[in-house]
């Protein structure tokens, strides 16, 4: 198998149903844009519908029903109003519990873990996704500095936390809430 697809099987969550819709992939759980990701090759999955991938093994075709993800991912990712999440160290029933603008969020934490160096999640209110941020150093021309320039590269759905309110607010403030 190529890095590519390795690197594709740890992006997703589910890896037994994905769906392809141009270079655009989610298993419902998680929406990327393939060409926005370093290292991936929307090649790896050409084809539109419904896949199995695997890391060690080809990737197999299963139907070609799949839903509409033209406008899945946010195209602005410098827009105000978005803040980074801040991850606590806690896992509850595999979720990752993190806060944002004093909000308590969660992701699956096997696949946060996984999450690339230089890419990471926000949050907005009014938002019910997260989003994938890939974060690179642009070079300024006036001043010759580099400047941080985001690109939404795709989106996370935070999962239900199940918990005591009271541990679940401790995290938050422990967090800041930012």
């Amino acid at each position: 198998m190529t890095a590519a697809m390795e690197r594709l099987c740890d992006w997703v969550v589910n890896k037994n149903q994905v769906w392809v819709h141009g270079d655009r992939i989610t298993d419902g759980h998680v929406v990327l844009d393939m060409s926005g990701i370093t290292g991936l090759d929307p090649d790896e999955v050409s084809r539109d519908g419904q896949w199995v991938i695997r890391k060690a093994q080809p990737s197999r075709w299963v139907a070609p029903e799949h839903p509409d993800l033209s406008d899945a991912i946010p195209s602005e990712a410098d827009e105000s109003g978005w803040s980074e999440v801040l991850w606590s160290v806690w896992v509850t029933k595999g979720l990752r519990v993190g806060a944002v603008n004093r909000t308590a969020v969660a992701v699956d934490d096997a696949w946060l873990s996984r999450l690339q160096t230089g890419y990471r999640i926000e949050g907005s209110p009014g938002h019910s996704a997260l989003r994938i941020v890939s974060e690179s150093p642009v070079p300024t021309l006036l001043s010759g500095s580099a400047t941080a320039h985001r690109r939404t590269v795709g989106v996370v759905m935070p999962a239900q936390i199940e918990g005591s309110d009271s541990v679940i607010e401790a995290i938050v403030n422990e967090l800041g809430g930012v």
